[in-house]
């Protein structure tokens, strides 16, 4: 198993094997986190094609 310091994963031969924690968001992060994923539920839904 290799490990990536850039996406916090362990890799396998059949792919992530792994993930590592990235640990506690700060308030900034977790304000961001959720207004993005607001975002994401509006405007992308299952079976939707995206041009």
């Amino acid at each position: 198993m290799r490990a990536s310091s850039l996406s916090r994963c362990c890799w396998g031969k059949n792919g992530v094997e792994e993930r590592k924690s990235i640990g506690k968001l700060s308030a900034f992060e977790q304000n961001a986190l959720e207004g993005m994923l607001d975002t994401l539920k509006k405007r992308y839904r299952p079976g939707r094609r995206v041009r």
